[in-house]
């Protein structure tokens, strides 16, 4: 599972232009309800703003790119990195999320944590077969043993469990 299939596509992500006022950006971050933003100047894919960034800027003048980190200050990810390799950096990062850039440094998406927690239950789910069952026996010396096995739903009399304290 890479990257690609789990992130967030820039198709579907909220920027911002790198020369709007951070008081104008933090009204914007508002009605959006998200806390961290690709900027772009122009076509050009230059940096993260966050709410953190703006938050106690004083002056009216502030701009996005005067308060934003540079593209140059982020750790990015390519589409092809595996899911993986970025639940690692993001556990050993302070930040939620990662751009995805391609070799030219356009951003593809940005990946976040609970990008990662989708994909790991969707994977979750595909591998659970309903028509699979556990079975869990201990024997009277201690030995236990698991197995799965493939069921039909009509050959299943009845599931019986024993919580009786050895």
């Amino acid at each position: 599972l890479t990257i690609a299939d789990v992130m967030t596509p820039v198709e579907d992500i909220v920027t911002v232009d790198a020369s709007r006022t951070a008081r104008d950006f933090l009204n914007m971050m508002l009605a959006e309800r998200h806390i961290a933003y690709p900027v772009f100047d122009g076509r050009q894919f230059v940096g993260i703003v966050t709410f953190e960034d703006v938050q106690s800027v004083q002056h009216e003048t502030a701009t996005v790119a005067d308060v934003m980190t540079p593209i140059d200050d982020i750790e990015t990810v390519t589409p092809s990195t595996t899911v993986t390799s970025v639940l690692r950096k993001l556990g050993d990062s302070e930040s939620g999320r990662l751009p995805v850039v391609d070799k030219r440094g356009s951003l593809r998406g940005i990946v976040t944590r609970t990008d990662l927690i989708r994909a790991f239950r969707a994977v979750s789910a595909k591998r659970r077969d309903p028509d699979t069952i556990r079975v869990e026996a201990t024997s009277d010396s201690g030995d236990s043993r698991t197995q799965n096995r493939s069921v039909s739903p009509s050959d299943v009399d009845a599931v019986s469990r024993d919580n009786r304290d050895s």
